[in-house]
């Protein structure tokens, strides 16, 4: 009668199990549970005092086990639930705060103050500051496990942000000691006197520019005598201009402004020459490429047709003189560039200049503290892989297999007399699953994962459930 009720019993266990095990499709072989000896017919004898003392050494043994085991799960969870830092949540947390952090370093920029001197200067700083921080709002939208490729669009965005700021700097550090060099009393002396002899060569630089523009667009109806006249006319002007700007002496803030205005009159002097050289040329006879002509016998051509190639081949006077407008066209922009820089030292503030440089430069490097701030708090939560220790993780598994283990061990060793085998069996198959999803998860686990834990999850309810047979099998066992 007892056996058929421990059967009885068992039934809705078995059945359970069954049911759980074949939803769950786990990796491993499916529970195959044999029930403690009611499964088969067997004597109802009493155990002896012997064997009873077994099972009661048995359940002690049993017991500790179920101790230490639950104390693994309790440490286990605890550990889990405390692991905050390695979910998709938590990326997404952080990745948010970031782009929310750099939106403050891109106002700031916006703030610099923009003046005639450091518009350009904030400008650079705004379109680095918004460029880096739609990098982190892509990152921010579009981030998932093992996607290296917008964290690369972070680093090139950094790379390029640390190059401006160099750039601005360096262009920060000439425009101040420019400006610090302008607004020294004698360097606005000197510049005051180049400026007299700048604009007095200016005048005649450009009275040589405008007679040369009007004998090119008179030279279409000019016989050649009268633009040769003409030329030398020009070139009396040109030389005396020349040699004029030669003669300029001038060190310090006009010293390189002046060497440029030097080579451009050297230079427009003489691709002048050129031009009136190949004129006079020109009007001796058909310009040619110096090299001897055959004769129109060898060549098989007329003499007219011959005639009319080398009209084609020589260039009109009015295009000769047109090869010297780019010369002139460089001229008058050295000329402008040149005339504005002195106006701007004589006319302009430069000590005020001077003052918004510096407190502008005082905003960037305040910014550029608080920029830099940003970059150390990413650097540090990406060098600990996203706030995610994998060393540790790794390590604290390794503690849960050895722990694990070691209940496998212990189940080992519970007594396995041959009325004590089912339970045996359960309670060790039991153990040997949990252990082994410990071990399978220590070995594939990945941080950011939602479904790194599912499968100890399902070992954990088959052991439960096989740990429950083997109490009621033991418990059968006791009662006889």
């Amino acid at each position: 009668m007892k056996a058929r009720l421990g059967i009885y019993l068992l039934l809705p266990v078995l059945l359970s199990t069954l049911l759980v095990v074949l939803a769950c499709g786990g990796t491993k072989d499916p529970v195959t549970v044999t029930p403690p000896a009611e499964s088969t017919p067997r004597s109802e004898r009493p155990l002896s005092d012997a064997e009873r003392k077994t099972v009661e050494e048995f359940d002690m043994q049993k017991q500790a086990i179920e101790e230490a085991w639950e104390t693994i799960r309790t440490d286990f969870d605890q550990w889990r639930t405390g692991l905050t830092s390695c979910q998709r949540s938590a990326v997404h947390e952080v990745l948010q705060e970031f782009a929310l952090q750099f939106n403050s370093v891109t106002v700031s920029a916006r703030d610099l103050t923009r003046t005639s001197v450091t518009s350009g200067f904030a400008d650079q700083l705004i379109v680095a500051a918004e460029s880096e921080e739609l990098a982190f709002r892509q990152l921010r939208d579009r981030w998932s496990p093992n996607n290296l490729s917008l964290f690369e669009a972070i680093e090139k965005e950094r790379s390029k942000v640390a190059n401006v700021q160099r750039r601005v700097e360096d262009q920060a550090r000439e425009l101040e000691e420019e400006l610090r060099e302008a607004s020294d009393p004698e360097t606005i002396k000197e510049v005051k006197e180049f400026a007299a002899v700048l604009h007095s060569v200016a005048h005649d630089w450009e009275a040589f520019h405008d007679g040369y523009s009007r004998l090119l667009r008179a030279a279409i109806a000019l016989e050649d005598a009268e633009v040769i006249a003409r030329l030398e006319q020009l070139f009396k002007l040109v030389s005396d201009v020349g040699e004029r700007v030669d003669g300029i002496v001038s060190t310090g803030a006009t010293e390189d402004r002046l060497e440029e205005l030097q080579e451009t009159a050297r230079a427009e002097h003489k691709a002048f020459v050129d031009v009136f050289e190949k004129v006079i040329r020109k009007s001796e006879g058909p310009l040619t490429n110096g090299e001897d002509s055959d004769t129109p016998d060898e060549q098989g051509v007329s003499e007219d047709e011959e005639t009319s190639q080398e009209e084609e081949a020589s260039p009109t006077t009015r295009m000769i003189l047109a090869s010297l407008e780019p010369a002139i066209e460089k001229s008058r922009t050295i000329l402008k560039e040149a005339s504005d820089d002195v106006d701007e030292v004589l006319e302009g503030n430069m000590e005020e200049d001077l003052e918004d440089l510096r407190g502008f430069v005082n905003e960037f490097e305040q910014l550029k503290t608080k920029w830099e701030a940003f970059h150390r708090s990413y650097s540090n939560w990406r060098g600990s892989d996203g706030g995610c220790d994998r060393a540790q993780v790794y390590q604290s598994l390794d503690q849960f297999n050895i722990r694990a283990s070691e209940i496998v061990r212990k189940a080992r060793e519970l007594p396995q007399a041959g009325y004590l085998l089912p339970v045996y069996e359960l309670v060790l198959e039991a153990a040997e699953r949990e252990e082994g999803s410990i071990r399978a998860l220590r070995n594939s686990w990945q941080p950011f994962t939602v479904d790194a834990f599912i499968a100890v999850e399902r070992e954990r309810d088959i052991a439960d459930r096989l740990r429950l047979q083997a109490g009621i099998a033991l418990e059968e066992l006791r009662s006889r």
